[in-house]
């Protein structure tokens, strides 16, 4: 695997991770709403990434651009 397989392979890992840690906030807010009307999902756990800012999606998008590159070059050769 080359670095940038492994790159690509480590972001994946973020993404479950994230996308884990979403499921338990959503578990936990929803276990809680009950006594607490306002409670929001920032207040039972604020995640990375909650208050992304426009840098941080322009990155996200040309990381995916570049992923469907890769993925377009693995189809065809």
């Amino acid at each position: 695997m080359d670095i940038p397989e492994c790159v690509a392979y480590l972001t994946g890992l973020r993404r479950k991770e994230r996308s884990e840690l979403e499921k338990t906030r959503m578990l936990m807010w929803a276990s809680l709403r009950p006594y607490c009307r306002d409670l929001e999902l920032d207040d039972v756990m604020t995640l990375d990434g909650d208050l992304d800012d426009v840098e941080s999606r322009e990155d996200r998008k040309r990381e995916m651009e570049e992923l469907r590159k890769r993925a377009k070059m693995f189809e065809h050769g």
